[in-house]
């Protein structure tokens, strides 16, 4: 299976630096350009499946890809949404972390009101690749998904420590190519943004 792994573009609380998780926020004219040039960047690849989050901004820049990829079905999947970040949703970055540091848990291990844990964002994420590595171990396979997702994905493939999550954050659509072979995982790409130069 060859993993093509995009985050979505810019919205507007990227640059707001607010927290969004399972909400939505509108593109930001940067977004869409951004778009643009990951689809440009992607239009000569042999995608053979595609799979996007459903949440808005991940739909829009799959959409994007995928207008040069017309034969090429677009699924959607729940598993691959951003983490949902209850009632921290619209509040600044670091908040939530505080919150959890003030409540003397570890992050990871951290439930907001009405929300998950990246520990249950990280298992969606595993019964997501498993099965991508079962149904298509054979084909191209194009992922638009969030942040933590990806990083998630990332932490589980190389068997990394998640107080390491920092490494692998995807700027916005930074594109990975991960090569998987009977359980063996090359990387031909690892958040790249030269398309963004």
């Amino acid at each position: 299976m060859r993993l093509f792994i995009v985050r979505h573009g810019e919205v507007e609380d990227n640059v707001n630096r607010r927290i969004i998780g399972s909400s939505d926020s509108p593109l930001t004219e940067k977004g869409y350009w951004q778009i643009d040039r990951i689809a440009d960047r992607l239009k000569h690849e042999n995608i053979n499946v595609a799979y996007s989050s459903e949440l808005g901004r991940a739909i829009r820049t799959a959409k994007g890809i995928m207008k040069h990829h017309k034969a090429t079905k677009l699924c959607y999947d729940p598993r691959i949404n951003e983490k949902n970040d209850g009632i921290y949703e619209g509040r600044k970055y670091g908040c939530m972390r505080e919150a959890a540091e003030k409540a003397g848990i570890s992050f990871i291990h951290f439930k907001p009101e009405g929300g998950e844990t990246v520990i249950e964002l990280k298992k969606k994420m595993i019964g997501f690749y498993a099965e991508m590595n079962k149904r298509h171990s054979n084909k191209n396979v194009l992922i638009v998904a969030h942040g933590g997702p990806i990083t998630n994905l990332f932490l589980y493939l190389f068997k990394d420590n998640d107080e390491n999550f920092r490494i692998y954050h995807a700027e916005n659509t930074a594109l990975s190519i991960l090569n998987i072979e009977n359980g063996d995982i090359s990387v031909e790409l690892l958040n790249s943004t030269k398309h963004l130069i």
